[in-house]
């Protein structure tokens, strides 16, 4: 309370995801910002901009493979239409319905075989960054959220090793840094499965973000036979 008047904080954490693969070794970043003002809509009755803005960057592996969707993405977005119901305290962002850019474009991040690649979580709030919470995982009703271009690609789920993103969570403590931070490494070691990476990031207050990222897994493209052998070798 300052003087006479409550302050109380309705904003969610700002989110970027950052995605590389270590084959081409170049990124893609995500984000998620609130564009905080003043809005005069009389249906609008905190007064409280409700915008946010969302961005994905131009995926240069393009240049070195034509699998790779190299969309540059920005729009802003009524995050209102974006929750569950009305005055709930979290959005749910899904990267492929993003319209209208994004309509009837699939930018799925394509990641080959076998190849590691690292996920890291950078949040941003108007609060103390000790108070965020990151969480990842793969969606449990991925399958609702996506459907990939090729009916050969399945859901994650029905790979047989069982290769799902993991679950993984922040620590809590001082953050010395611009942003509380999560990363994690993993890898895909069966193409043609797809799985949806999401990003949960919370603040003490209850305001939450979530932004669902389809993730799908092709041919690495590269075989191996040993002399005299016609067999190929993955």
């Amino acid at each position: 309370r300052v003087s006479k008047i409550t302050v109380t904080d309705n904003d969610a954490p700002n989110i970027r995801v950052t995605l590389v693969e270590f084959k081409y070794n170049k990124k893609v970043e995500y984000t998620l910002m609130g564009a905080q003002g003043y809005d005069s809509s009389p249906s609008n009755t905190n007064a409280d901009g409700d915008r946010v803005v969302f961005f994905r960057t131009e995926d240069k592996r393009s240049s070195d493979n034509a699998q790779f969707n190299s969309i540059a993405t920005y729009e802003e977005l009524d995050e209102d239409t974006y929750r569950p119901a009305a005055n709930s305290q979290t959005s749910q962002f899904q990267v492929n319905t993003v319209e209208p850019s994004t309509q009837h474009k699939d930018i799925a991040f394509h990641i080959p075989e076998d190849v590691r690649f690292m996920l890291k979580v950078e949040a941003t709030d108007n609060k103390d960054l000790d108070e965020i919470q990151i969480n990842i995982s793969s969606a449990g009703n991925g399958q609702a959220l996506y459907t990939p271009a090729q009916t050969s690609i399945q859901h994650i789920s029905m790979d047989p090793g069982n290769h799902a993103f993991p679950t993984r969570s922040s620590t809590d403590g001082r953050v010395y840094q611009q942003a509380k931070i999560l990363t994690h490494y993993h890898m895909y070691p069966n193409a043609n499965f797809y799985d949806v990476l999401r990003v949960d990031v919370s603040d003490d207050d209850g305001n939450q973000r979530i932004l669902d990222i389809p993730i799908v897994v092709i041919p690495q493209g590269v075989h191996f036979r040993q002399l005299g052998d016609q067999t190929r070798v993955r």
